[in-house]
């Protein structure tokens, strides 16, 4: 729970509490289930602070500092979070529902289990974040960088992706079912039992990618370029007009 102290320095808004962390370094801050509703705190240091269960529904965090913070479970719908750097923080189970996140840096972050419907992501930072399970159905997402990210399981089902980068990201049972695709690099990126069934797929590269057990049915826009520079095996399902490399051998 959170500590009184730390409490009634925070209330005081960022400038007061950024001052007195940078004269205590080695402490770190326990605001454990605070209620920081509509907090205007843009620009504060939470690096490494205990912010789990705590509610910042709606605060401004515009610009701050929440490398490694923990954040386990915490509310921070429609927060404004843009450009505020996360690297390393644990976001399990929190809820980032219309959260504004754009340019925001969530590098190495942990995701599994967080809300983040309806979350604007444009512009973000997410190499080496752990999306397990992560549901961005229906979403439209831009310009992201998702290189090494575990998305596995993930779905982008129905989503509009443009400009995306998931080269060496773990994708493996992912679904982009119905989902259009336009500029997007999955170079490396292991696609085992993925689905892109009824997928549209424009200027797609599967460089390298492992692609056994994928699903394609319906898919347009996949070329015998596309399956010729990937891993396929007997359990890739293709449209109807392109062949895998073994196909291809018996000919």
């Amino acid at each position: 729970m959170a500590n009184d102290k730390y409490l009634t320095l925070i209330r005081q808004g960022a400038e007061v509490w950024n001052q007195w962390r940078k004269k205590n370094p080695g402490m770190r801050p326990d605001l454990g289930g605070a209620d920081l509703r509509e907090a205007e705190l843009a620009g504060v240091n939470f690096e490494q602070v205990d912010l789990s269960s705590a509610d910042l529904q709606g605060a401004n965090l515009q610009d701050a500092n929440l490398r490694g913070a923990l954040l386990l479970r915490t509310n921070l719908q429609e927060a404004r979070l843009d450009r505020a750097t996360l690297n390393g923080a644990d976001l399990r189970e929190a809820d980032l529902s219309n959260a504004d996140l754009r340019d925001t840096f969530f590098n190495e972050a942990n995701f599994r289990g967080t809300c983040l419907e309806g979350a604007n992501l444009e512009g973000s930072f997410l190499t080496g974040v752990d999306l397990r399970n992560a549901d961005f159905s229906g979403q439209d997402i831009r310009f992201r960088l998702f290189r090494g990210a575990n998305l596995h399981s993930a779905s982008f089902a129905d989503t509009y992706l443009n400009k995306i980068w998931f080269d060496g990201a773990n994708l493996q049972h992912a679904s982009f079912r119905n989902a259009s695709l336009d500029q997007v690099d999955f170079g490396d990126a292991r696609l085992q039992d993925a689905n892109f069934a009824g997928a549209l797929l424009e200027k797609v590269t599967f460089s390298g990618a492992n692609l056994q057990g994928t699903n394609f049915n319906d898919a347009t826009g996949l070329s015998q370029e596309h399956v010729d520079s990937a891993t396929t095996d007997e359990h890739t399902l293709l449209p109807g007009h392109l062949m895998r490399i073994s196909d291809n051998a018996g000919i």
